[in-house]
């Protein structure tokens, strides 16, 4: 048999009996694994512990790269366009926490970085600019607070609120 029969006869062969190998490849893994499960478990935690900030920049960059298709340096540069700070409440994430990467869920496309809170309440509103107009008015109409600077419009459809009497705690 010359080589190149022999070799098609392998290759149809390998491809043939591929899937019955790899079920039979993940049968011993779990054999394995049932057998020395402690064993395996602790030398993972270990690696972890001794690669910790390896494995932090790596799940960051992988969950960075899956959810919102960008890599950490676009992440880092734009951080630093918006200068370390919220792009809604130009404020650094209180928490300690990173940014989040603000998206359109229609689209997918990426806005800018937020803090925990603004994030939250842009996902509140469902992204709705309808929604967060009705909620501006509804702030200036009702808050004491802004009443002073923003007066409420003429053709409201509710009047202003009566100030609230409230008793003297004693």
């Amino acid at each position: 048999m010359s080589n190149e029969k022999r070799n098609a006869r392998d290759r149809d062969w390998y491809h043939r009996t591929k899937k019955r190998r790899a079920k039979k490849l993940k049968a011993a893994y779990r054999r394995y694994y049932r057998k020395h499960r402690n064993k395996m478990l602790l030398k993972n935690q270990k690696w972890v512990k001794a690669n910790y900030q390896y494995t932090l920049e790596y799940r960051r960059r992988i969950s960075l790269i899956k959810e919102f298709g960008i890599s950490l340096e676009q992440y880092n540069a734009t951080l630093k366009q918006q200068k370390g700070v919220c792009a809604i409440c130009r404020k650094k994430c209180k928490s300690g926490r990173r940014l989040a990467v603000d998206h359109c869920h229609k689209t997918g496309m990426n806005r800018g970085l937020l803090c925990s809170k603004c994030n939250r309440g842009l996902g509140l509103f469902n992204d709705s600019p309808k929604l967060l107009l009705a909620a501006i008015k509804y702030l200036r109409r009702e808050s004491p607070s802004t009443l002073q600077n923003h007066p409420p419009e003429t053709n409201s459809p509710r009047p202003a609120l009566k100030k609230i009497r409230r008793w003297p705690r004693g």
